[in-house]
């Protein structure tokens, strides 16, 4: 969250405690994600490309670069070791050691807001003007897939490499069977922003 706000909880949600706030003389940021691979591995990523990892649970933070200033919007991990981040300007990036170095993949394009792999090979980001890149070489490639719709993909997700979902303004809802080349829209009962 804002001021680089980690909260924790381990009794199910019933009480939060904070993890990390913005340090005295540290300009703080505003953190938009965190993925977890384990119960003691994570990171949190957040404006102007900050990112820190926990090896303990949360328990304690620390800085990692990514060598970029786009705002980090979304992150996704396979393993301690390998990991995905994107972000503002179309920035995607790539690491293989947990963070401890970053190699662009993408860049100057539309904001991503959201990654997905659902192994080490196929993997999906989406972002504004209904933008969505797929690759099937662990980002080497990203190609874009034109959507039937013209709003932005806040979320993508995939089960396997071929059954997804991803979601947008109004509510939309929708569904790909065949690795995200194709789309159909689902029945949603909301028209608030997913």
């Amino acid at each position: 969250g804002d001021e680089d706000t980690i909260l924790h909880t381990s009794d199910g949600g019933k009480t939060w405690g904070a993890q990390q706030t913005a340090k005295p003389g540290h300009t703080p940021r505003i953190l938009n994600a965190v993925a977890f691979v384990d119960e003691s591995i994570g990171w949190a990523g957040g404006s102007l490309g900050v990112l820190y990892v926990t090896s303990d649970g949360g328990g304690t933070w620390r800085p990692q670069s990514t060598g970029v200033k786009e705002g980090i919007l979304d992150l996704h991990f396979l393993d301690r070791a390998e990991g995905w981040a994107v972000g503002g300007r179309g920035i995607i990036l790539h690491t293989t050691n947990g963070g401890g170095a970053w190699e662009t993949q993408h860049s100057n394009d539309s904001h991503l807001w959201a990654v997905h792999f659902a192994d080490a090979t196929h993997g999906w980001a989406a972002g504004d003007a209904a933008r969505l890149l797929i690759t099937n070489d662990a980002g080497e490639r990203w190609s874009p897939i034109e959507l039937p719709i013209e709003s932005s993909v806040y979320d993508v997700h995939f089960v396997d490499t071929r059954r997804g979902w991803l979601v947008s303004l109004d509510g939309i809802i929708m569904r790909s069977t065949n690795g995200g080349l194709t789309w159909s829209r689902q029945e949603s009962p909301t028209r608030q922003t997913l």
